[in-house]
């Protein structure tokens, strides 16, 4: 790790203090894939998908990776790269535009609050599996109700018609209309630790109830963990990544391997791959895969801008930009055939369409993921551990450059307070954990859920329009191009022109537009 001179005159001036850089590129490109590589892909990017249609997700995904996706992540590491400046500091570009960082540092914050209670799910998770056996493979515990499906048992052989015929939502005397079928009625035990036990959730928002002990400790742990990892700064970041960013592909093959090897995989993957071409005429499909691709990738949070700071001045960031994007999307299908797979076995198991076996929505993946290891052949709880020690090393490896976004900004616009970096890190993570608090309550998980649709969908499209906007026409996209030119020794390709310049900008107001295709 050392620290060298930038020639960034044009954007910050001569005065630019000289700043840490990344001890070897290998570490900057797994820092990044380790950032754009986490929860977002294997939590989120499932259920978006899910909800709308599979298939018929994918086209427009695709889309928005090549128009919006890949160009604002190659924006970002290029701008940081040469600025050698946090989120805020940065925008000396056009100073009145400095809002567009300090938005990017209230998203960052946001995004820290519930992400960090996503972790904590796994964490919880992780201690739950040291068992002989996994207390949501069963339906003999407190929280299970009368309609319990075990994960083991198939419907047509745990079926007993006469508890069925006795369940209150199939008395015809009180006016049930509902389609009573033991499909419709009976609940996976994973479902029922799910909703039951691990969030305790209530029946809406208007009950929110107290904070749950369970949830409030494993938040609590992880936030010792994210700020036991941060107190040392970049260095210590890019020594952790060796491991973090590369575990998670073991993990996921292995269950992947298995998901496959399960009766009706086939139908998952089915309703993975084949599109219902009517949900291209809905809106909100198109502004789902744009959101989640800025999600996924980390654009319009300012982190891309923070770890592209602490590069060499020379160092090829379109290599990894493309590197980085297209492992990211590579990632997010992968993890995307094992969650179909596992859709596609409980729904043959259940007797229902994929669509119908669980409901969307961000807890899909505690259903669908904890579903599998319980049916792994050996050692299911040995698995457990595995997997969700994983998920808790994506999320955290994710928080990482989150967090360093913030704490970078405020010691760029407050230098002196850089001797008190630990105490700044220490304290933040202690502010962000307080205002988690609420989540772990019964009513929490919906308060998850506006935060993740409203703190990090639409307002990530707001951020980056304007972040393309500013760079390519009020800063100028030829000075611009020239000091990539100065860094890379050459302009960059017609592709990166086109989206910066128009393509990019027209694709994420379109997606913006309540009535866009």
């Amino acid at each position: 790790m050392g620290s060298e001179d930038k020639d960034t005159s044009s954007v910050v001036g001569s005065d630019a203090p000289k700043r840490e850089t990344w001890g070897k590129s290998v570490e900057f490109v797994l820092s990044c894939i380790g950032y754009s590589v986490g929860l977002g892909n294997i939590w989120r990017w499932p259920y978006l998908c899910y909800e709308n249609g599979g298939g018929a997700f994918l086209i427009p995904y695709w889309f928005m990776v090549i128009a919006i996706g890949l160009p604002m992540f190659y924006l970002e590491l290029v701008f940081g790269q040469f600025a050698s400046l946090g989120v805020t500091k940065i925008w000396k570009i056009a100073p009145f535009w400095k809002g567009i960082g300090f938005a990017m540092c209230i998203v960052s914050a946001l995004n820290c609050i519930y992400y960090n209670l996503i972790v904590a799910y796994t964490i919880y998770f992780l201690f739950k599996s040291f068992a002989a056996k996994l207390p949501w493979a069963d339906c003999k515990n407190s929280w299970n109700s009368d309609m319990c499906l075990p994960s083991s048992a198939n419907i047509t052989e745990f079926y007993n018609p006469d508890l069925f015929n006795g369940y209150p939502l199939c008395d015809a005397s009180k006016g049930i209309t509902i389609a009573c079928t033991p499909q419709s009625v009976l609940r996976s035990s994973t479902l029922e630790f799910w909703e039951n036990h691990v969030l305790g959730l209530s029946d809406g928002l208007d009950n929110f109830g107290t904070p749950q002990l369970h949830l409030v400790i494993a938040l609590f742990v992880a936030w010792i963990l994210v700020a036991g990892c941060l107190v040392k700064g970049i260095q210590s970041t890019g020594k952790v990544v060796y491991f973090t960013a590369t575990f998670p592909y073991l993990v996921l093959t292995i269950l992947l391997v298995r998901g496959v090897t399960l009766p009706g995989a086939t139908d998952g993957l089915k309703f993975l791959f084949t599109p219902t071409w009517s949900r291209l005429a809905e809106a909100k499909v198109w502004s789902s895969a744009a959101s989640q691709v800025f999600y996924s990738l980390g654009s319009g949070f300012g982190g891309l801008l923070t770890m592209a700071s602490y590069n060499k001045f020379n160092n090829n960031s379109q290599r990894d930009a493309v590197i980085v994007g297209l492992m990211d999307t590579f990632t997010s299908f992968y993890g995307g055939l094992v969650i179909f797979s596992i859709l596609g076995f409980m729904a043959h198991e259940r007797g229902v369409a994929v669509n119908q076996v669980a409901s969307s929505g961000s807890g899909l993946a505690f259903i669908a993921y904890p579903e599998a290891v319980a049916r792994m052949p050996q050692v299911p709880p040995l698995w457990s551990c595995l997997f969700f020690f994983m998920l808790m090393v994506l999320g955290i490896d994710s928080m990482f450059t989150t967090l360093e976004t913030i704490i970078t900004a405020f010691m760029d616009e407050m230098p002196r307070f850089r001797k008190w970096k630990l105490h700044m890190t220490i304290g933040l993570c202690v502010v962000l954990f307080l205002l988690g608090l609420p989540m772990t309550c019964n009513g929490g998980q919906y308060l998850l859920t506006l935060l993740n649709e409203y703190a990090a969908g639409l307002s990530l499209l707001f951020i980056s329009l304007f972040e393309v906007i500013v760079i390519c026409w009020v800063y100028g996209f030829r000075r611009f191009f020239r000091d990539i030119k100065s860094m890379l020794g050459a302009e960059p390709n017609y592709y990166w022109r086109i989206c910066w310049m128009g393509l990019t900008p027209i694709t994420i107001l379109v997606s913006l537009h309540p009535t866009s295709p």
